[in-house]
């Protein structure tokens, strides 16, 4: 009986990915953050602009659907479901006219074997830097197969007056302030998309892509890391930081990860509360240099790395957790 629903499985699943409509870009793909990321970013462009569907087509297995759920007049719920190419058919001339931007301000995930939930919080716009025109939660059902992710489903919820987004779904991160120097400096909780914003995508953005992860240097280091938690302090306003904490989140991709055991703690630089936070998680760590990666287990600490790897970070993460093995 095992047998036969196994078979059954695999003969009624295999279809979805292997008839796929378009070769990937594999740097969309390769992560979870990629392909959201590549989501948002093929979705969005000023009006007159044509959307590059193909790449859009790339990112989502052949029976994925887009269900928007929305009040009707009478106050009930209702549900529009599309096929993908519904969803490109009904898109095409609005976006077109008016143009469409849509950005994610927060993300919720939760893993689990192969398949991947997303909570994904969005703000939407016509022009880059006009008015937000709506608000609300793409739910994203992703699916990992063939070494890469796919995208399986999107169910899509607006923000509404009756039904504002949860604030556990808002951002609590990326506080942003002026130091001295005038500059707009991020201090306390950070994530990967305040970072990956302006004024600090430009630096973040392009050494993540550009950064090569040292696959050999990493054996073993993902089962060494499965009880492990890190914690790390960078300054946004640091050159070290701007180079390390990019790829140090390449590589934590690369390993699959677990982002929730991982916080980032930005510091000012400002005269007054140099290397401190708002909520001061720094004390107790002796941090003297930025950018610092404590790894911890049990709340213990068993090693960091400073500033700038001895070797490599790829090589220094190993040697702390496996001994140098």
């Amino acid at each position: 009986m095992n047998k036969l629903l196994i078979f059954l499985a695999l003969l009624f699943t295999t279809p979805l990915f292997s008839q796929q409509r378009v070769r990937p870009n594999p740097a969309d793909v390769e992560s979870v953050d990629a392909i959201i990321t590549a989501l948002y970013d093929v979705i969005s462009g000023p009006a007159g602009q044509e959307r590059n569907w193909d790449r859009l087509r790339s990112l989502f297995t052949r029976e994925a659907r887009l269900m928007n759920v929305y009040l009707n007049q009478d106050g009930l719920t209702g549900m529009l479901t599309m096929t993908l190419e519904d969803y490109i058919l009904r898109a095409e001339k609005p976006f077109m006219e008016k143009g469409f931007f849509e950005r994610e301000l927060n993300r919720e995930t939760d893993h689990f074997g192969f398949i991947t939930q997303v909570f994904s919080t969005y703000e939407s716009r016509n022009e880059k830097e006009g008015p937000v025109v709506a608000r609300g939660i793409n739910s994203i059902q992703l699916v990992e197969h063939s070494g890469r992710f796919w995208i399986a489903n999107i169910l899509w919820n607006e923000e509404t007056e009756g039904y504002p987004i949860p604030a556990e779904y808002l951002p609590r991160f990326n506080q942003k302030t002026v130091n001295h120097e005038g500059e707009t400096i991020m201090v306390g909780k950070v994530n990967r998309i305040g970072l990956k914003q302006e004024p600090y995508g430009f630096w973040f953005n392009t050494e993540y892509e550009d950064y090569k992860v040292d696959k050999g240097s990493l054996e073993g280091v993902k089962e060494a890391l499965k009880d492990v938690d890190i914690l790390a302090f960078m300054g946004t306003w640091c050159s070290d930081s701007q180079r390390e904490v990019p790829r140090f989140f390449k590589i934590l991709d690369q390993i699959g990860f677990d982002l929730k055991k991982f916080q980032l703690v930005a510091l000012s630089n400002h005269p007054d509360q140099y290397k401190e936070s708002p909520q001061h998680e720094e004390k107790g760590w002796n941090i003297e240099y930025v950018p610092t990666f404590i790894f911890l287990k049990d709340g213990k600490e068993l090693g960091r790395i400073v500033e700038a790897p001895e070797g490599s970070l790829e090589k220094d993460m190993k040697k702390i957790l496996m001994g140098g093995k």
